[in-house]
């Protein structure tokens, strides 16, 4: 009996822990909201007034994580084309301070995904 209470145990903690956690479906659908405000934030929004700001332009790779609530967590720079170091350090720190909307991450979980910028 002890070993059917403990299988019964062990299925309702991982049906648990699997409602909690992000299907793929749902992470390419945050990976793609947060690709369009990212790309809104470069045309019009907060990452273009840095740049207009700092005289900054070129492309940029970057490894982005987000977290709970689509906060950016990680800003990993990958390769640029803007030479200048300080412009390129400027802009990790303004990427991230972009706020993302709308992507209801788990408190657990973490979404990586690759982002190309163009300023």
């Amino acid at each position: 009996m002890k070993p059917v209470l403990s299988l019964i145990l062990a299925l309702g903690i991982a049906a648990q822990s699997s409602s909690q956690q992000l299907s793929e479906n749902q992470r390419e659908n945050y990976i793609q909201r947060a690709r369009q405000q990212l790309d809104a934030s470069c045309r019009e929004g907060r990452l273009r007034k840095f740049a207009l700001k700092n005289n900054i332009s070129g492309n940029a790779n970057f490894n982005i994580t987000l977290g709970r609530n689509g906060n950016i967590e990680t800003v990993f720079l990958v390769d640029s084309d803007i030479t200048e170091t300080s412009a390129r350090n400027g802009l990790i720190m303004e990427l991230s301070k972009v706020t993302l909307k709308e992507i209801p991450i788990p408190k657990k979980d973490r979404i990586k995904f690759s982002y190309h910028l163009t300023l």
